[in-house]
C-alpha cells in the first residue's frame, strides 16, 4: 500500500460522509500548499496550527515553529525539519520516515506510533517526549537530549543512542521497563 493510500484510509476513517470526505481531502491538499507558500514567503510561525493529515513530505521547513501545532498522521517523511520548534506538537501517527530533526525542540512531544524509520534526532532536545509504538528502525538520537522521555516501543540495535542523554527517561521493551538514572 501506498503512503497516499495510507493517508486517504485515515482521512477516510476520521469523517462520516462522502461530502466531509472530498472535503477533507481538498482541504488537505489545500493547507499542505499553502503551509509551502507561506514558509516560501518567509512565514515561520505555525505554532497552534490544525495540520491533521497534511502532506508536507520533502519539504524543507527549518527554523520553522510548529510548537503545539496538531500534525497527527501528517506525512512529514523526507521533510527537513532540522532547527525546527515542535514544542508540544502532536505527531501521533505521523509518518516521519527519513526527516531530518538535527537540533530541533521537541520537548514534551507526542510521536506516539509515529513511523521514524531513517529519521535523524541528532542533537535534538526531546526531553519529555513521548514516544509510545513509535517505529525506530535505523533512527538516529546521537547527541540528542531525551531527559525523561517515554520510549514505549521496540527499540531495533540499529537505532543510535550514541552520545544521547537518557537521564529519566523511562524505555519499556516488551516486558522490560528500565528507568535510566
Amino acid at each position: 500500500m501506498t503512503d497516499q493510500n495510507e493517508n486517504e484510509e485515515k482521512i477516510v476513517a476520521s469523517v462520516q460522509t462522502q461530502d466531509e470526505l472530498e472535503m477533507a481531502r481538498a482541504n488537505t491538499r489545500d493547507l499542505s500548499k499553502n503551509i509551502l507558500k507561506k514558509y516560501a514567503e518567509g512565514e515561520r510561525n505555525f505554532r497552534h496550527a490544525d495540520l491533521r493529515f497534511v502532506d508536507l513530505s520533502g519539504a524543507e521547513l527549518m527554523e520553522a515553529d510548529f510548537s503545539h501545532a496538531d500534525l497527527s498522521f501528517a506525512n512529514l517523511s523526507g521533510a527537513d525539519l532540522s532547527l525546527a520548534n515542535l514544542t508540544g506538537a502532536n505527531l501521533t501517527g505521523a509518518d516521519l520516515r527519513n526527516a531530518d530533526f538535527s537540533d530541533a525542540r521537541l520537548v514534551d512531544t507526542n510521536l506516539t506510533g509515529a513511523h521514524l524509520e531513517g529519521t535523524s534526532f541528532h542533537g535534538a532536545d526531546l526531553m519529555s517526549a513521548n514516544l509510545l509504538s513509535a517505529y525506530l528502525e535505523d533512527t538516529t538520537f546521537d547527541y540528542a537530549d531525551l531527559y525523561q522521555a517515554h520510549l514505549t516501543c521496540y527499540i531495533p540495535e540499529d537505532t543510535d543512542f550514541e552520545g544521547a542523554n537518557l537521564s529519566e527517561a523511562t524505555i519499556n521493551v516488551g516486558n522490560v521497563s528500565v528507568e535510566v538514572k
